[in-house]
């Protein structure tokens, strides 16, 4: 079978699809990534086939957008408009009833309507829980969890209020597309996007209980753990694996591969250490990130593959992205979320609820409560025993087999 797999986003959305490309192929079918020209070394390292549907340059002003006032607009851009034409052009040239099919993460427009005007077969990918928005799990947009006593008409309420904020900045665009290709006007763009016929929930049951109000097309799996590091040999650097066996399993921190406003946390994080007198590893694209001048107990690099170093270190503290999330989870890790945005805040106070860590603002949080809670990780035997437990979860499950299951079965079915 030929799939076309659409990747919208950053790395956080673009490694789990190299993960299932690749298990897919080993399948025997022929796959085709569409991402921004940003990702086209990473994709080719994987041995996928790629087309550009974006150019480097919109990525990179899009990530320079993060947490600015205007970062909404932004992200309806280049998330859902810009893509949608190529897209959609290229799952209608490339279709072939009978053999062809499409797999996508949420967010993209051109596969959907490549499934209403052509009908072909079409499976979503949610990585994040909150992404169903659900009235009786609400997606936590902050710190603290919501009180216990807000019904759940009020939830649906807001939601819905949200939502029409979305519709209204991609309907003129959207809609006028549509008319082109012979389709009539579509007025509740987000609920809509998703695939019919499958969603793939991109995490397990014990991460995220499905809820009556989510869609019932979902069907959960597991984290389809990739990185790039998978696509190397190469190992540790050598300065690093001498820093690792010359002393106590140090912290590692990281803010993911989109936010390059952490200096102020990555300096509060140094004096906790320092405070705590523990060593630590800082992983960041952005090197201006960091002081200049580090003390011995500190290492940066601006890459680390976390499969082969995580289970080396003693507490992951990172932005909460569910794939550096589900990295910690595999190592058995207890983990500090410092969320600035998206889904962070809610998969930073699952962490915390599930007992496999906690979560602080990357912004208003003090060296203290910092030193505080990076403390209880460190020492606290409940947090780590359960962290071995999830781990074992982990290491037991094969969710990439499910994945290319259910995408077989969906191709089958429907073509």
């Amino acid at each position: 079978m030929n799939i076309i797999l659409v990747g919208i986003g950053s790395y956080g959305d673009i490694y789990p699809l190299l993960g299932i490309g690749t298990a897919l192929k080993k399948k025997g079918h022929s796959v085709t990534l569409l991402a921004s020209g940003y990702f086209e070394k990473t994709v080719k390292q994987a041995g996928i086939g790629f087309f550009s549907i974006g150019s480097a340059e919109v990525y990179i002003t899009m990530i320079g957008k993060t947490g600015d006032p205007d970062m909404r607009k932004a992200a309806c851009d280049y998330l859902y408009l810009r893509p949608m034409k190529p897209v959609y052009d290229y799952c209608a040239s490339h279709y072939t009833r009978g053999d062809t099919m499409v797999v996508c993460n949420i967010s993209s427009l051109g596969a959907r309507l490549a499934h209403e005007k052509l009908g072909m077969p079409m499976v979503s990918v949610n990585l994040a829980p909150m992404m169903f928005i659900s009235a009786y799990d609400p997606p936590l947009f902050s710190i603290k969890p919501y009180p216990r006593w807000v019904p759940r008409w009020i939830y649906r309420l807001a939601f819905t209020a949200g939502l029409a904020v979305f519709d209204r900045d991609i309907c003129p665009q959207f809609n006028k597309f549509r008319k082109e290709i012979g389709l009539p006007p579509q007025r509740q763009v987000l609920r809509w996007m998703m695939s019919p016929q499958k969603i793939i929930g991109l995490f397990p049951e014990w991460f995220a209980a499905p809820r009556p109000d989510w869609p019932t097309q979902a069907e959960l799996t597991g984290f389809p753990l990739f990185e790039e590091g998978d696509t190397r040999d190469n190992g540790l650097p050598d300065d690093l694996e001498e820093f690792l066996a010359n002393g106590d399993a140090p912290i590692i921190v990281t803010p993911g591969t989109t936010n390059f406003k952490y200096a102020a946390f990555f300096k509060k994080t140094i004096e906790a250490t320092a405070r705590l007198g523990v060593r630590a590893v800082f992983v960041s694209r952005y090197k201006d990130q960091m002081p200049a001048d580090l003390r011995s107990n500190i290492r940066f690099y601006e890459y680390l593959p976390f499969s082969r170093v995580l289970h080396r270190a003693s507490v992951l503290i990172h932005h909460g992205g569910i794939g550096t999330m589900a990295e910690a989870f595999r190592a058995g890790i207890p983990q500090l979320i410092a969320p600035w945005g998206i889904d962070q805040f809610d998969n930073g106070n699952r962490v915390k609820s599930l007992g496999l860590g906690d979560i602080i603002s990357s912004k208003s949080g003090t060296v203290k409560l910092l030193t505080e809670k990076l403390a209880n990780l460190l020492y606290n035997p409940e947090i780590r025993k359960r962290c071995g437990e999830v781990a074992g979860k982990i290491k037991s499950s094969h969710p990439l087999e499910d994945i290319c299951r259910i995408i077989e079965k969906v191709g089958k079915d429907n073509n």
